[in-house]
């Protein structure tokens, strides 16, 4: 999805998602100022699984720091980190060493 947000992508890929700010009735939102993709309604549990569903959902996920990287290798060592704190602080929150998590907008933060 990073290809895809910073055109690097093949155009077979690009056309499977859309940009929520490429949206008719969203552009006057302020969603429409963000780095988000609209993933596309399905029936089946089936259809979540295809990329056109999954990047979006994936990549929304994502905290705004990553989603503005512009740079393929920083954005990649920096999703790396990122992954590598979700795993430990999910395995301390299962062990009980950490009783409250909060997500803000500077990141993780522990109490």
């Amino acid at each position: 999805m990073h290809q895809v947000h910073t055109g690097s992508s093949p155009s077979y890929l690009s056309s499977l998602v859309t940009a929520t700010a490429n949206i008719q009735f969203r552009q006057r939102l302020r969603s429409a100022d963000t780095n988000r993709y609209e993933p596309p309604t399905t029936r089946l549990k089936f259809g979540e699984c295809c990329f056109s569903h999954a990047g979006p959902k994936a990549w929304n996920a994502l905290p705004a720091e990553l989603q503005d990287l512009m740079e393929h290798n920083a954005f990649k060592r920096q999703l790396k980190t990122f992954l590598l704190k979700a795993r430990s602080l999910h395995e301390c929150l299962a062990a009980g060493y950490i009783k409250c998590v909060s997500i803000g907008p500077r990141g993780l933060g522990l109490d």
